[in-house]
């Protein structure tokens, strides 16, 4: 038994050089890409990547999570905002710091995405603190060092059985019950 490793080419037929920072297989088979240079695609019957026709209409092109929600809509955090895309209709929603606003996002580097059982989003910022967005209202909750989480900037999410989020962080892990 020989295993095989294939290196993935853009449509020049040239080896990718940028850094990869996360990579999403949406519920079509689409691969997202997302890089510190930009965001590709790659579609089920393909092999090589695409620019993403949204790229252009990104805040930045430093992607740092990419998240597919329950509705299928796709969540592409950036170092400079969170974006929302809803395929169905190629709308590109921003969700971006706004100074002494506390029901905005509180720091504008997303590191990760998860949405509960419950269906609330939760990012984690780069110290900004641990968010969570009310789709219905539009508004964000964050919870920071203030509120007892270990550190400001959260690295990783997960929920588990009892509903509980699990925080991991740059200086250890908490836990909240929403």
């Amino acid at each position: 038994f020989t295993q095989q490793i294939t290196n993935v080419k853009d449509t020049s037929n040239n080896r990718g050089s940028a850094d990869i920072m996360t990579i999403l297989e949406d519920s079509n088979g689409t691969i997202w890409v997302g890089s510190r240079d930009g965001l590709n695609n790659i579609s089920s019957f393909s092999d090589h990547t695409l620019k993403s026709p949204i790229e252009k209409k990104l805040l930045s092109r430093y992607i740092q999570t990419l998240f597919e929600d329950a509705d299928k809509n796709i969540w592409i955090g950036t170092t400079k905002g969170l974006h929302l895309y809803y395929p169905k209709t190629g709308k590109l929603v921003y969700f971006t710091k706004k100074e002494g606003n506390a029901d905005s996002l509180q720091s504008d580097y997303i590191n990760c995405i998860i949405q509960t059982s419950r269906g609330k989003f939760c990012l984690g910022t780069y110290f900004g603190g641990l968010s969570l967005f009310d789709s219905r209202t539009g508004k964000f909750k964050t919870y920071t060092e203030k509120d007892g989480l270990c550190n400001n900037n959260v690295l990783g999410i997960i929920e588990d059985k009892e509903g509980n989020l699990w925080i991991s962080t740059d200086n250890g892990l908490s836990i909240l019950n929403p």
